[in-house]
């Protein structure tokens, strides 16, 4: 054990505060302990010890960092998880040895939930009182063990009597400990060598730049020097899932440029593992299921040539660039583009001539670069963060990047790493900051900086070795998204909302996969991935020009279930057509909803649920004084109580329930309404939200920053026999103001007649071509 640093941290209350320290020694300084290394024997488990220990927030084993890969086990042959490239396999049972033992002799360490000591109600009882059996030589393949995922942070207590029981019966080996928690991260950082710290955010109102400040402010609260890592989405929200297989959908799809830009996002945090939640097996067939297969494989291979980096060193800057555009001829329908420094935040408008298929896009791309500083030298991850990439990602790629980083040393050689090749760049000093140019940018890009040329002699050896599979390997995740974007097109232009441009991209990209093949069999690799890199681009472009038609009518692309990924973009075009060809029923269902009266709301069955915490004081009434219609509006208010400061909240600190609903499955619930934010919401992750007890919070509208009366609307498809409550929850300080919130059913009066006609103008575009008209006209009606 040795001190790397010491931390003084002291709260401060409001005025001056002066600190003064002196003579900071720390001792005695004694000399270290030599141990014999232990060479594990992966078939003998009689010899198999997890040689594990911590120094800091560096996980060792064998003496060396290690950047653990996690994926949960779903029943896959064993050998699907040595290709992969995993280091760490989640298995359900401790017990399971015989599973264990076939994932180390493959060199893939285990982890897994351990026993507990329960009382007859279920409770995890006192270490103090009940103890488990020591652990024995069944269990050393198991590198550490997981308390699970969503912990609660009221469980705290429990869960520390269990970590009590664990860490007393495992005394000899001495294993880490991790929980994935949902909030009290100074607490649980205490009890526990690895703290979880996730969110999903694909297919939710959640941006990567949110996620990004996310994990970073979850971060802070927890204990400096805490081990952190993430688990991230590879697949829809268990809801999502089940909505669509009870309707008769086919299944929504992650797309695998969001594994790849959660993976960098989280690096960039500066978490020190990742965990890949997989519920469908890797080896399930179905669309997209294939395509998140091989984007895993690919982003393992990536962080396997950053994990000296990763592992053992840690992030010492990060700062926002912005990327402009202008045009390039070298790639059609892309735009040039060239980073800037931005630490103001402030967009930087399109450069005039920009004639992509995203000129649409006001917005200008922006991008998350974190320095990671090691033994090994620094590497400069950069992030591309687009709005609504969540949903879709757009095309968030360039030509001639240029990026200006500060404090690189002077004698330093700069290279951008791929899994085809090091490639040298090209650098420029200016005064404070080293100008590097970057030929190509695809969404996400690593860059190392070292002093000593051996560093990236050892790298490219590395990639020598793996060059050939990741040509391979971009090769067919392009093929295979082609033909999914392809067969989703022509459902499109069948339902008569297909784009003019959409034949040309997809001729664009189809040539692109042909050159990438002729250059693999001359066993050209780097050529062969940047050829499929571009397909996979020309596909973003083609994806988002659909998503960008479909929402243009929403208020919010959470409005409807349909336009949470491209995937479900045929079945919303049906859902608007059935809306403008067939007769509807409107039943209102909310007399309450305008706020005129607390004690009508109370009479038809509105709960109140406010928080119990001493840190802050809750206000709420009819407000008088700022009603979007009428007299009196909804509003409530939280603030920090007296002499309390630097608040974060783990529940929210209001919660309002509507009356319950009972529509029947077919119909269409419409909730419509008003909100105002006067001022930032601070203190709370998740801002203010809305959203129905049917699809759940991951399906909810947020916010968090300030803005005036602006309208929300969610179009529910009921898909099961329940009852529906609107949820309105205050997350946080701040000051929330609701008015005019309208509940009414949707239903069609013959829908076995509708199914039919929907039918029919599936198989002729020209049909529902005329009906389009009519269906948005009542969509803006219904909507705005």
């Amino acid at each position: 054990m040795y001190i790397d640093k010491i931390y003084l941290k002291q709260t401060l209350g409001p005025g001056m505060t002066e600190i003064l320290v002196d003579e900071l020694r720390a001792s005695p300084i004694v000399a270290p302990i030599f141990t014999e290394h232990i060479e594990n024997d992966f078939n003998n488990p009689q010899q198999l010890v997890p040689p594990i220990e911590f120094q800091l927030d560096q996980l060792q084993v064998d003496g060396s960092p290690i950047f653990p890969i996690v994926v949960t086990y779903q029943h896959e042959p064993i050998a699907l998880f040595d290709q992969l490239g995993v280091n760490v396999v989640s298995v359900g049972n401790y017990q399971n040895t015989e599973l264990i033992r076939q994932f180390n002799r493959l060199g893939i360490w285990a982890t897994a939930r351990p026993p507990s000591a329960k009382s007859e109600q279920g409770e995890i009882l006192d270490a103090a009182s009940a103890s488990l059996i020591p652990f024995g030589v069944e269990t050393h393949g198991i590198l550490f063990w997981n308390l699970g995922e969503d912990i609660e942070p009221e469980t705290h207590r429990q869960k520390q009597h269990w970590i009590n029981q664990v860490k007393t019966s495992d005394r000899k080996l001495n294993r880490p400990i991790l929980a994935d928690v949902m909030g009290r991260e100074n607490l649980f950082s205490r009890d526990v060598e690895m703290l979880g710290i996730s969110k999903r955010i694909i297919q939710t109102s959640y941006s990567f730049r949110e996620y990004a400040d996310h994990l970073h402010r979850r971060m802070r609260i927890a204990q400096p020097g805490t081990f952190v890592m993430t688990w991230l989405q590879t697949e829809p929200s268990s809801t999502m899932t089940e909505f669509r297989k009870a309707s008769n959908y086919i299944p929504a799809v992650v797309e695998p440029e969001q594994i790849r830009l959660q993976t960098y996002t989280a690096i960039s945090a500066g978490c020190k593992g990742l965990g890949y939640k997989n519920s469908i097996p890797l080896n399930a067939e179905g669309p997209g299921l294939e395509e998140r297969r091989l984007a895993l494989e690919e982003l393992i291979q990536e962080l396997e040539l950053l994990e000296p980096f990763l592992a053992g060193g840690e992030v010492i800057q990060r700062f926002n660039v912005s990327l402009t555009s202008a045009n390039d001829s070298s790639s059609p329908n892309t735009g040039r583009h060239s980073f800037e420094k931005n630490n103001s935040g402030k967009k930087l408008n399109k450069a005039p001539g920009d004639k992509s298929l995203q000129s649409d896009h006001k917005s200008t791309l922006q991008a998350i670069a974190a320095v990671v500083r090691s033994e090994h030298g620094q590497v400069i991850l950069l992030t591309a963060t687009e709005d609504n990439a969540q949903f879709v990602p757009g095309q968030m790629a360039g030509n001639d990047v240029r990026i200006q980083v500060r404090g690189l040393p002077e004698s330093a050689f700069l290279w951008e790493i791929t899994t085809t090749g090091l490639w040298p760049l090209e650098t420029k000093r200016i005064t404070g900051y080293t100008e590097i140019r970057l030929p190509r940018f695809n969404m996400t890009a690593a860059l190392m900086v070292a002093t000593d040329q051996s560093i990236a002699e050892k790298m490219e050896r590395k990639i020598r070795q793996m060059q050939a599979r990741n040509a391979e390997l971009a090769l067919l995740l392009a093929k295979e998204k082609f033909a999914r974007v392809l067969k989703v097109d022509q459902q499109l232009t069948e339902l008569g909302v297909g784009l003019p441009e959409a034949s040309h991209i997809l001729t664009q990209a189809r040539r692109a996969i042909d050159q990438g093949n002729i250059a693999f069999e001359k066993q050209q690799h780097n050529p062969a991935r940047r050829n499929a890199k571009l397909a996979s681009r020309l596909l973003r472009i083609l994806q988002r020009s659909h998503w960008d038609r479909a929402v243009a009518s929403l208020s919010s692309p959470t409005s409807t279930p349909h336009t949470l990924c491209f995937q479900t973009l045929p079945d919303y075009w049906m859902l608007i057509q059935r809306l403008g060809s067939g007769e509807i029923e409107e039943i209102p269902l909310l007399r309450s909803g305008q706020f005129e009266d607390r004690d009508a709301m109370f009479v038809e069955g509105w709960t109140r649920d406010v928080s119990d915490s001493k840190d802050i004081l809750v206000y709420d009434a009819l407000d008088p004084n700022n009603a979007h219609r009428g007299e009196y509006c909804l509003r409530a208010a939280s603030i920090a109580a007296q002499g309390k400061q630097g608040i974060t909240l783990n529940k929210p600190a209001i919660v309002y329930g509507s009356p319950l609903f009972s529509p029947k499955p077919g119909d269409l619930l419409h909730i419509s309404g008003w909100v105002r934010i006067p001022r930032q919401i601070q203190g709370g992750f998740e801002g203010f939200r809305i959203y129905d007890t049917h699809f759940g919070p991951t399906a909810c509208l947020h916010w968090s920053k300030p803005a005036g009366w602006q309208s929300f609307e969610l179009i529910r498809p009921v898909w099961k026999q329940e009852e529906v409550q609107i949820i309105m929850e205050l997350n946080g300080l701040g000051d929330v103001a609701i008015d005019d919130l309208n509940v009414k059913i949707i239903r069609f009066k013959n829908p076995e007649i509708l199914r039919q006609a929907s039918s029919e103008q599936s198989r002729n575009p020209a049909s529902a071509t005329k009906t389009r008209p009519n269906a948005l006209e009542f969509l803006n009606r219904l909507l705005k």
